[in-house]
């Protein structure tokens, strides 16, 4: 099978496993770039070397710069997923895979600082401020959401009217990475965001659940932008995303008490690992928790 053939095959699997349109562009654009660098035309992908993918994963489109550690990484992560589906169908075999002794760059880590309440708060403060209702309703219910459900970008801009359940507080049949689809919770804060938004939203064009004053489904772009501008007039001083907020639920659910398999099932992680990564819990929310543990009854009789 030549290389264009199996990404457009592998592509294909994951828009069947429900991944965000957004990942699928860059494994697309990753992959494109492959075929360009290390291939002729109608270059057959079980020829490929692990030379010839050390060259893509060093190149660089600015010449005499070479990619970030993440960045090789990242298309690496591309590569061995790609090379494990074709090794799956059988399309390789598993010596055929060029990526296989190739390994991740070492990467400083450094997690991304979560909100804290407070400026959770002051970000509330800004898009209160915003003149128009319908702009001030909706944007104040998609910082709510993103904040008391750490949802994904592309899962809270794909949600539909008719998915909120108010009466049972919950979002019925959400779409999760891993072609999962769950019922899941919503708490208070989202119930009455969301109502106060519904009074106001209009009919939509395709029952999106968030929408544009014109009544189209809100794009991903749009709400990127809206959540960096109302950051920025509260003050913030480092770059917040959707993403950021991701962090800070998982963060401020395990605070409150959720253990960190529950924070793992309500972040939509296949590892425990990628939910420590999210976990922000410092050494003062640690000693709390151990100081909650202090009984009387638990204490040697003198």
């Amino acid at each position: 099978m030549n290389l264009a053939t199996a990404i457009d095959t592998f592509l294909s699997e994951l828009e069947k496993l429900n991944y965000s349109k957004r990942t699928i562009k860059g494994y697309k654009q990753d992959l494109e770039m492959l075929e360009e660098v290390v291939c002729l035309q109608n270059c057959e992908v079980n020829c490929l070397t692990s030379e010839q993918v050390e060259v893509f994963l060093d190149y660089s489109v600015q010449v005499g710069k070479s990619p970030s550690s993440s960045y090789r990484n990242r298309r690496l992560s591309c590569l061995r997923s790609f090379f494990s589906l074709l090794t799956d169908k059988k399309i390789i075999t598993s010596k055929q895979n060029p990526t296989t002794s190739i390994k991740f760059a070492r990467v400083v880590n450094r997690k991304p600082s979560p909100l804290s309440y407070a400026e959770y708060l002051s970000i509330l403060e800004a898009v209160k401020k915003e003149k128009s209702e319908f702009l001030r309703k909706r944007n104040w219910s998609i910082i709510v959401m993103f904040y008391n459900t750490g949802l994904r970008l592309s899962e809270l801009s794909n949600l539909d009217i008719n998915q909120i359940d108010f009466h049972e507080t919950r979002i019925l049949s959400l779409k999760r990475k891993g072609n999962k689809v769950v019922d899941f919770p919503i708490n208070r804060n989202v119930v009455l965001s969301l109502s106060s938004w519904v009074k106001t939203r209009g009919t939509a064009i395709d029952n999106a659940l968030f929408t544009t004053s014109k009544n189209r489904r809100i794009s991903t772009r749009m709400i990127e932008r809206l959540v960096k501008r109302y950051a920025d007039l509260a003050g913030i001083d480092r770059s917040i995303t959707p993403h950021t907020f991701r962090h800070s639920y998982c963060t401020e659910i395990q605070k409150r008490g959720a253990g960190m398999y529950i924070a793992q099932e309500l972040m939509n992680h296949s590892s425990i690992k990628t939910t420590s990564r999210y976990s922000h819990v410092n050494d003062a929310d640690m000693r709390i928790a151990m100081d909650s543990l202090i009984d009387s009854k638990q204490w040697p009789e003198d």
